[in-house]
């Protein structure tokens, strides 16, 4: 609020407090506070396009470098793969959140596996168990350096989480 103020109280020597500054006074206030809230709002629809731009792109820079299958890929295509992998799922996952978040889902805390799930329960990702691996493979790689596990990320890449990306992608285009 914006005054502490009483009804009939000075404020200072000689100044007498009057009620219609009063109102006008918290009228401001709560027109102050309604154009913050619908600025929130208008930026909460903004940022989820503009982060939905940003894992369009990235996804892609993914869909691209696997565009021959994973067989064509050489060991340092294969980790630049596995690289684009890791950040279209960090943009994949946010994107939602800012989405579903933009729709009034309230996160306490958003970690990308509640969100995941959130979007599942919601009905607006349609192969949770897969996004679900694909976290589990992001968090795997994050620490792994084994030859094969990136032969097996790629391929997982390529026949399981590029699909799902792309009808992520298909679903948030017809939002925009």
């Amino acid at each position: 609020m914006p005054s502490n103020r009483k009804l009939g109280h000075s404020l200072e020597k000689g100044v007498i407090f009057n009620p219609l500054n009063a109102i006008r006074s918290e009228c401001q206030y709560w027109e102050a506070e309604i154009k913050k809230r619908k600025l929130l709002t208008m930026t909460a629809d903004m940022r989820w396009k503009q982060r939905y731009e940003n894992f369009s792109r990235a996804f892609g820079l993914l869909d691209e470098a696997l565009k021959n299958g994973p067989g064509s890929l050489n060991q340092l295509e294969r980790e630049g793969v596995i690289q684009r992998f890791e950040y279209t799922f960090e943009l994949a996952w946010k994107t939602v959140k800012d989405y579903l978040e933009n729709a009034g889902v309230v996160f306490e805390e958003a970690t990308p596996r509640k969100v995941l799930k959130s979007a599942y329960a919601s009905g607006f990702l349609s192969e949770g168990q897969v996004w679900i691996d694909m976290l589990d493979q992001r968090n795997l790689l994050s620490h792994t350096y084994d030859r094969k596990d990136f032969e097996d990320a790629t391929m997982a890449v390529f026949s399981k989480y590029l699909p799902a990306i792309a009808a992520l992608r298909d679903k948030l285009s017809k939002e925009l």
